[in-house]
């Protein structure tokens, strides 16, 4: 079955959102704005605050690669709940909003239209393509090698196309797309370095964030330590009662639970019948004592 591949904007400005860190930079809740997301990024954001969504992999990918977690089968089933357009290779009925991503209008309308190496940058010149007027990329790094050499450059050619067809784009100052070392020629590396304060910064917070954490456990820790030392003071004081103020007797000492409680019966058992459990004799209700067996108890 076919769906229209087309949706209506809803906005003249767009943010694609990726998974680092400034993806919370993103305008969340401005109507001036529409919100992208892909994959499993609904882990970390309601679903409902974006406006489309995009799962580009093939879906027999997904579905074989059950061994990690979020895909096959949590991730196509959650899809299946999406209240937004998710693009993909073609609409599926079970998964209702799924819409045909525009591949071959993607291709025919700009001579660089394969050039695609990742799912931001399918993102991007989709934003391109629908003429939005200004792009936000957010929590999009691409610092890592396989992002570096494979995905990068891609998205970094549809951020020049977009720019140099007049719209704006924006790109976080800490991210990796659009940056160098240095100027060749004259650079001197400050671009880098200031990456690499950016970077200090970051893990600096979170340093402070994990000692705060770990602070929290100490204190939770010496609670529970304090409440030990309170039972071990109640298990001295009462072994103290127990060796000075009382006399043991048999197993009196054991707890309840572990105690035999034997079977009082009125008299002695008819002459020849066994006692114990191979007794066949059915014992009397016990009556109350005579006042000579009290006596006869009695130390």
């Amino acid at each position: 079955m076919t769906k229209a591949n087309r949706v209506a904007k809803k906005a003249d400005k767009v943010a694609i959102l990726g998974f680092t860190d400034t993806r919370l930079e993103a305008p969340f809740g401005d109507p001036e704005w529409e919100i992208w997301g892909l994959n499993e990024l609904y882990r970390y954001h309601d679903a409902r605050q974006f406006s489309r969504w995009f799962e580009i992999h093939d879906r027999k990918l997904i579905e074989e690669d059950k061994g990690v977690p979020g895909h096959w089968p949590p991730h196509i089933d959650a899809l299946k709940q999406f209240p937004i357009p998710v693009y993909m290779h073609q609409h599926w009925d079970d998964i209702p909003n799924s819409v045909a991503y525009p591949k071959e209008e993607m291709e025919r309308a700009f001579p660089d239209g394969q050039y695609q190496t990742s799912s931001i940058s399918w993102m991007i010149a989709l934003a391109v393509l629908e003429g939005f007027k200004e792009i936000g990329v957010y929590g999009v790094d691409m610092a890592q090698d396989i992002e570096y050499v494979q995905q990068r450059p891609a998205c970094e050619y549809w951020i020049g196309l977009a720019r140099g067809m007049g719209t704006k784009v924006y790109v976080p100052r800490t991210s990796d797309l659009l940056k160098a070392v240095g100027q060749y020629g004259w650079g001197d590396g400050h671009i880098f370095r200031g990456k690499l304060n950016e970077r200090l910064g970051w893990l600096r917070a979170q340093e402070e964030e994990h000692k705060k954490e770990l602070a929290a456990l100490d204190n939770k820790r010496s609670q529970l330590v304090a409440v030990l030392h309170q039972f071990a003071g109640a298990i001295q004081d009462t072994n103290y009662w127990l060796r000075s103020w009382s006399i043991p007797s048999g197993d009196s000492d054991k707890p309840f639970k572990e105690r035999e409680m034997p079977l009082i019966e009125s008299g002695p058992a008819s002459a020849g019948a066994p006692s114990g459990d191979g007794g066949s004799a059915e014992p009397s209700v016990a009556g109350p004592p005579k006042e000579n067996e009290i006596d006869a108890k009695s130390p």
